[in-house]
């Protein structure tokens, strides 16, 4: 699911674990290296939802609050393992959980 030959996937990962906020540099690396359209992934919950819906069309994304009710947090099951991520917006948790399937995805 990750075109390693186009990009290098490390520094995506490292700029959605980096991002405070809306990124669009963040956004055309996970655009490019995900070979998909280039959308305000960091920034709009309904362009991160839409992406998860793309590339996991059999998974259940949640989205919710940490147990202190502070970071959002986003879980994404039915695609492999359960994965959960937290981040500083709703966005980027989802961009984190998409991003940590499809990196449990290409090494399964």
């Amino acid at each position: 699911m990750i075109a390693t030959a186009y990009i290098d996937i490390d520094r995506v990962r490292e700029s959605i674990w980096q991002a405070r906020g809306a990124s669009g540099t963040t956004d055309q690396m996970v655009a490019k290296a995900l070979r998909v359209d280039l959308r305000d992934y960091s920034s709009s919950i309904e362009a991160a939802r839409g992406l998860a819906d793309r590339l996991f069309p059999n998974a259940v994304l949640h989205v919710g609050f940490d147990a202190l009710g502070i970071l959002p947090v986003a879980t994404l099951t039915g695609a492999g393992p359960a994965i959960a991520e937290t981040a500083p917006t709703v966005p980027l948790a989802i961009l984190r959980a998409i991003w940590s399937a499809s990196e449990h995805a290409a090494t399964a």
